[in-house]
Parts: structure tokens; sequence; C-alpha cells
């Protein structure tokens, strides 16, 4: 017979790494989102034809921000490429890089920016958001929590 401990500490042990794996993997993510039309467009395309569009805007961001990317110390690795694409519900697409290091390079600001006018339309790079809820919080304490919201959406990069 196993003993019960001995179960609680596998399963947990298994949670922790499906945790650690999500994470690793939702570290290689971007997420795209566009306006309406855009989006209309791309639910025309297979993920393959996605997949070769990203990668296209990838290179066409080389060649467009090959000097300030010079000046700036900061070249694109060699990592840096899109392996899988997902369509959302939403309309959105989940795009999967070879590696963090190249996910990391491309979510910065400028990058970013750079790779957004790569696309017709209107694109941009989505952030991971994670809905926040606190029970028991006073309501006297609303009127402080209108106040700081605004700073909390500019810390975050959210408005």
């Amino acid at each position: 017979m196993i003993c019960p401990t001995t179960c609680t500490e596998t399963k947990d042990l298994q949670i922790q790494i499906d945790t650690e794996m999500r994470g690793q993997l939702q570290c290689k993510q971007i997420i795209l989102d566009s306006d309406d039309m855009t989006r209309e467009q791309t639910r025309k395309l297979t993920p393959k034809e996605i997949l070769s569009k990203a990668n296209l805007g990838l290179e066409k961001l080389s060649k467009n921000m090959a000097d300030d990317l010079q000046k700036d110390a900061n070249e694109k690795p060699n990592d840096v490429k899109f392996v899988a694409a997902r369509i959302l519900k939403n309309g959105g697409v989940l795009l999967k890089m070879v590696t963090e290091n190249g996910a990391e390079w491309l979510k910065q600001k400028k990058i970013s920016k750079g790779f957004e006018r790569c696309f017709p339309g209107m694109v941009t790079i989505k952030g991971k958001t994670y809905q926040v809820v606190v029970q028991f919080l006073p309501t006297r304490l609303r009127h402080c929590l209108e106040e700081i919201t605004p700073h909390i959406k500019e810390e975050n990069e959210m408005s």
C-alpha cells in the first residue's frame, strides 16, 4: 500500500514542475493584438502563414533599425526567431520564440515599437497582465485606490 503522504508529495512536486515549465514557456511567448480590420485579415491566415509573416517582420525590423541597434549596442541576438503561432479566441496572435533571450530582446519598448511598425494596420505587442482580487479591502480605501490607480498603471506600463 502506498502511503498518502508520498502521494501528496508526488502531486505537489508535479504541480511545481508544471508551474515552472508553464513559466518557462510563457517567457518565450509574444502576444500580438490588432485593430478589427487586421484581426479579420489574420483570421483568414493559417498559423504557418502567420509564423512566416512574423519572421519576415523580424527581418524587416533588423534592416529598419540596424543603425539604432548598433548605436545602442543592442544588436539582435542570433536566436531571435518565431517557431510557433496560434490565433487566440479574441483574434489576437500568440507567437512562440526559440528562446527566452530572443523574447526578452523583442519585448524592449523601442524594439517592440519597431516590430509593430513592420505590419500593416494597427498591431501591438501585449504584455502579460494578471488580474488581482483583494478580499476584505475596506471600502473607505476606495478614495485612495482611485488616486493611485494611474500610478499603478504607469508603473506597469499599462497606460
